[in-house]
């Protein structure tokens, strides 16, 4: 299916995203139900973003490496398995999805990881984007679905560690 966007640009349906030509972010389409894999890409979105917009802000390449939990218990993965992790914190069942999660990056680990702080505000799962927090906006780098991002430690990190 195809629909005419912005400033009449063709845009292609694919559930659960709206996406526009190469380059163009893309727009996420309201759903009252959404399967655990639909999910998973929301998911794989906001932790892409988040990255690569401190990327950008940081004129650094960042590895997809990550380090998360209690200081004295981190746990080293991948960024399939952050995702895994992610989606399993957020996502409850089709009609019961956490609407307002807090996806900040902070670090760098020791070893070059990307430390991940993640709150799931304690809001009632509902549906996904049926939820007021949805139309919030974000967090110094935007919001994809629920995930309220955010990456300024990071990068304030790695200027002063690239300035000596």
């Amino acid at each position: 299916m195809h629909r005419t966007g912005p400033a009449g640009k063709l845009l292609v349906i694919r559930a659960p995203v709206l996406a526009g030509p190469a380059g163009d972010r893309p727009y996420v389409i309201p759903q009252k139900t959404m399967t655990r894999d639909e999910f998973s890409t929301v998911v794989r979105e906001a932790i892409e973003t988040v990255t690569a917009t401190a990327e950008k802000r940081s004129q650094r390449r960042l590895p997809r490496l990550y380090v998360w939990g209690p200081k004295d218990r981190r746990t080293r993965g991948t960024f399939e398995e952050l995702v895994e992790l992610l989606t399993g914190a957020a996502f409850h069942a089709k009609d019961e999805i956490s609407p307002c999660v807090d996806l900040l990056l902070d670090g760098p680990a020791e070893d070059g990881r990307i430390s991940v702080f993640c709150y799931v505000a304690g809001y009632k799962p509902c549906k996904y984007r049926e939820h007021w927090s949805y139309k919030m906006g974000g967090h110094d780098a935007g919001q994809v679905g629920p995930f309220r991002l955010g990456c300024n430690n990071l990068v304030s990190n790695l200027g002063h560690a690239a300035a000596g």
